[in-house]
C-alpha cells in the first residue's frame, strides 16, 4: 500500500517556480559529482508527483543503494535545494546580500586585510541604512569597533567615539520601536482572529484597550519605515473590524502611499503591497467607489514588471488570477456581462501561460465568473464550456461549497439550453451529491422542488406561477442569516424575475445595481 504521508522534501519541492527548479539542476551538476547526478533524479520523481507516495519512489528507484539510508538521502537533497535557492537568490535579495557583505567583511578581517575591511564595511553600511535593516548595521557596527581597535584608534577623537556610540544608540531605539509596533500590531490581529467581527461592547473595549496604546496616538511615534507600515496596517484593520469603511480606506490609501515612498522596500517586497491594494478595492466595493477598483487594478498589475524573474513568476500568476476575478465579480454585480465577455480573448491567453501554476482555489473562481459573465450575456453554450471544467476536475474537494453551487448552476443552464433529455439525470445526480455532502440547506430543497415542477410540467401558465413561488420564497430566504450565502455564488431571484417579466437577465441585474 502507498504511503501517502505528508513530506518535506516533496512540500519544498512543490514551492519551487520553473526558474528555481532549473537553477536547482544546473547548482547540483556543478556541485555533486554523482552518477548521472541521481539527486536531480530523485528530485524530478517527486516533482512528478501530486501528494507524495514515498513507495512510489522507492519502487522506482529499488535497485539504488541510497534507499537503505533514504532519510539521509532526502535531508541531503533538501540542504542541496536550500543551499541552490540561497545561490540563485542572492542578487535579488538585499537581505541575503547584506549577510554576506557581513561575511567577506569577517573574512577579510580574519586575513588582517584591514583597509579592505573597511572598505567593504561602509559599502554595506550604505545599502543597509537605504533599505533600512537595522539589524544588519548592528553588525556592522561590531565590525566598525574591531577595525578601531586593532588600529589603537588612531586619528579618532572623543567626538569620533561619541558619534559612533550615539548612532549606535539611535539605531537601536530605531530597533526598539519597530519590535514595540510589531508587537502592537500582534496583538491586535491575534484579538481578532479570536474574535473575527466586533459583536458587542466587551469585543469592542478588547480592541480599544490595544487602541489606546501612546505610540498608537500619533503617526510621528512611528520612527522608520515599518514602524509606520505597522502603524497604518493595524488602523486600516481595526476601522473595517469595527464596520467603519470610510475611516478603514482612507488608512489603506495612507498605507499605500506610505509603501510608494519607498520603492527600494516595495521592490524587495511587492507582497505587502499588492496585500495592501487589495485591501484597497475590497474598501472601495463596500463604499461603492467602483471607477476606484479599475484604477488599484491598474496598479496591481503594473507590479511585477520592475520584479527580478526569481520573483515575478509566482506574482504574475497571482495577480493575474486574482485582479480578473475581481474584475469579472465586478462585471456580474453591475449586469455589464458584455464587459466581461469582452475579457475572455486575453483570459485564454493568460490561462495557457499560467494554467500549471495556478492554484486550485484561483482556477475554480476563475472558470466559475466566466461561466456566470457568459451565462448573463445569454451565451449558454460558452457558460457550459466554462463550468465543465470545474464540474470534470476529480481532484477537487467535495466539500467545496464552490464546486455545490456549480451543480446547480450546471441545471439552470441546461434549463435554459432546453436539454430536456439531460435535465432528469442531472437533477438525480445533483440531488444525490448534495444528500452525500449532507448539505442539503433550504436553498438547495426549495431550488431543486422548483426544477422539477418546471421540467415535469411543460405548460408556460403553469411554469410562470413556478417561478413566481420561487422568487417569493427565495426572497424570504435571503433574510436568512444561514441562507445568505447561496445569494453570493448567483444572483438567482434576478433570474426568476426575468423568466416573470420576459425581460432580459443581464437588465434586471443592471438595474437593481443601480437602485
Amino acid at each position: 500500500m502507498a504511503n501517502h504521508s505528508t513530506d518535506n522534501l516533496f512540500r519544498l519541492i512543490k514551492t519551487l517556480n520553473s526558474h528555481e527548479k532549473r537553477y536547482f539542476k544546473l547548482f547540483a551538476a556543478r556541485h555533486i559529482s554523482e552518477d548521472k547526478n541521481m539527486s536531480v533524479q530523485i528530485f524530478d520523481a517527486i516533482d512528478e508527483q501530486n501528494e507524495y507516495d514515498e513507495t512510489a519512489i522507492k519502487d522506482k528507484f529499488k535497485e539504488q543503494a541510497f534507499l537503505k539510508t533514504f532519510s539521509t538521502t532526502k535531508s541531503r537533497l533538501i540542504d542541496l535545494i536550500l543551499r541552490s535557492l540561497d545561490a540563485f537568490h542572492s542578487e535579488s535579495s538585499i537581505d541575503v546580500q547584506l549577510r554576506q557583505e557581513v561575511h567577506y567583511a569577517e573574512l577579510l578581517f580574519k586575513k588582517s586585510l584591514y583597509e579592505d575591511c573597511n572598505k567593504k564595511v561602509i559599502s554595506a553600511k550604505k545599502i543597509a541604512y537605504h533599505y533600512e535593516r537595522y539589524m544588519i548595521l548592528i553588525q556592522l557596527f561590531i565590525w566598525e569597533k574591531n577595525l578601531l581597535t586593532v588600529s589603537s584608534l588612531t586619528g579618532k577623537t572623543e567626538i569620533d567615539l561619541n558619534n559612533i556610540l550615539e548612532e549606535e544608540k539611535r539605531i537601536l531605539n530605531l530597533i526598539e520601536n519597530e519590535s514595540e509596533y510589531w508587537n502592537i500590531k500582534s496583538r491586535f490581529f491575534l484579538l481578532l482572529n479570536q474574535s473575527g467581527t466586533l459583536r458587542d461592547k466587551k469585543d469592542m473595549d478588547k480592541f480599544n484597550k490595544i487602541i489606546d496604546h501612546p505610540l498608537l496616538k500619533d503617526e510621528k511615534n512611528a520612527l522608520s519605515y515599518r514602524s509606520k507600515y505597522f502603524y497604518f496596517h493595524i488602523f486600516g484593520a481595526y476601522y473595517f473590524a469595527i464596520g467603519d469603511y470610510n475611516n478603514s480606506y482612507k488608512f489603506l490609501k495612507k498605507h499605500a502611499a506610505h509603501i510608494e515612498k519607498f520603492p527600494q522596500i516595495m521592490e524587495q517586497e511587492p507582497h505587502n503591497y499588492i496585500t495592501v491594494l487589495m485591501n484597497i478595492i475590497n474598501s472601495c466595493h463596500l463604499l461603492k467607489k467602483h471607477d476606484e477598483i479599475y484604477h488599484y487594478l491598474k496598479k496591481i498589475r503594473t507590479v511585477p514588471k520592475n520584479l527580478s524573474a526569481s520573483t515575478k513568476e509566482f506574482l504574475e500568476v497571482k495577480i493575474f488570477a486574482d485582479t480578473y476575478n475581481i474584475e469579472l465579480a465586478l462585471d456580474i454585480e453591475n449586469g455589464e456581462f458584455g464587459k466581461g465577455v469582452a475579457l475572455i480573448p486575453e483570459i485564454e491567453q493568460e490561462l495557457e501561460k499560467f494554467q500549471d501554476k495556478m492554484n486550485k482555489f484561483q482556477e475554480t473562481i476563475l472558470y466559475y465568473n466566466l461561466s456566470v459573465i457568459c451565462f448573463g450575456e445569454g451565451e449558454y453554450s460558452m457558460a457550459l464550456k466554462w463550468l465543465n471544467n470545474i464540474l470534470n476536475d476529480k481532484t477537487l474537494e467535495v466539500t467545496q461549497e464552490l464546486y455545490c453551487f456549480s451543480r446547480i448552476l450546471n441545471l439552470i443552464i441546461h434549463l435554459e439550453l432546453g436539454n430536456d433529455e439531460m435535465l432528469p439525470y442531472i437533477m438525480k445526480s445533483t440531488h444525490r451529491y448534495l444528500e452525500q455532502r449532507k448539505k442539503l440547506y433550504k436553498f438547495e430543497n426549495i431550488f431543486l422542488d422548483f426544477i422539477k415542477k418546471i421540467f415535469w410540467n411543460g405548460d408556460k401558465k403553469d411554469s410562470l406561477k413556478y417561478f413566481k413561488e420561487f422568487k417569493t420564497e427565495l426572497e424570504i430566504l435571503s433574510q436568512d442569516h444561514f441562507e445568505k450565502r447561496a445569494f453570493d455564488y448567483f444572483d438567482f431571484i434576478s433570474w426568476a424575475e426575468s423568466k416573470i417579466t420576459d425581460r432580459p437577465f443581464a437588465k434586471i441585474v443592471q438595474e437593481k445595481f443601480k437602485n
